[in-house]
């Protein structure tokens, strides 16, 4: 029978064997799906294609190169606060146009992302979708952990993210860049 100190062993690696999968598959699908966007809505953009062009196209395009261009900055420099109180909101406008721009693509068939381009449409709109549902799921995560810290924590003391015993809470502690990219995407 297992000790309670092999049983921790064997999760600890299972943990750290399934993050060293996911943690870089993570990374790259953060960096190929905004590229794909970019290109869908670029061919989109093409004058020979009928499709629908309205506000979201461009703001989906710029977007998503802003995106992309906060990735690097994050990576590399960090972040400045008022820029995180920023990407969430424009995050969700964002998916709220894609959500419903892809919608109408596929609504209206347009030749131009149906036929010339399936497998983009194709993951685009079941990719809506699953963000849809992964942003339901962060935030019910996320209303949890906070209710949380303010359960063992009182008073407006809570928002300061430290355990009552004095230490801070880290997810990944220092991060080199690589730890930093991961922080970025996620």
């Amino acid at each position: 029978m297992p000790t309670p100190s092999s049983i921790k062993e064997i999760m600890f690696l299972g943990l750290f064997y399934s993050s060293a999968f996911i943690v870089p598959l993570v990374c790259i699908l953060a960096l190929v799906v905004p590229c794909m966007i970019l290109y869908y809505v670029y061919k989109l953009e093409d004058p020979k294609c009928d499709c629908v062009m309205d506000w979201r196209n461009p703001f989906i395009k710029y977007w998503t190169i802003a995106i992309l261009f906060i990735y690097c900055i994050k990576a590399c420099i960090g972040i400045n606060p008022i820029v995180m109180i920023i990407t969430p909101i424009m995050s969700a406008v964002s998916l709220y146009a894609l959500f419903t721009y892809i919608g109408d693509i596929n609504e209206k068939q347009c030749k131009c992302a149906i036929d010339n381009m399936p497998f983009i449409n194709n993951f685009l709109y079941y990719y809506r979708w699953f963000m849809i549902v992964g942003v339901i799921i962060f935030g019910l995560a996320s209303f949890s952990a906070v209710s949380k810290i303010a359960a063992r924590c009182k008073g407006p003391r809570w928002l300061s993210f430290r355990i009552p015993d004095g230490t801070d809470i880290t997810i990944f502690g220092r991060t080199p860049i690589f730890g930093r990219l991961i922080l970025a995407i996620l």
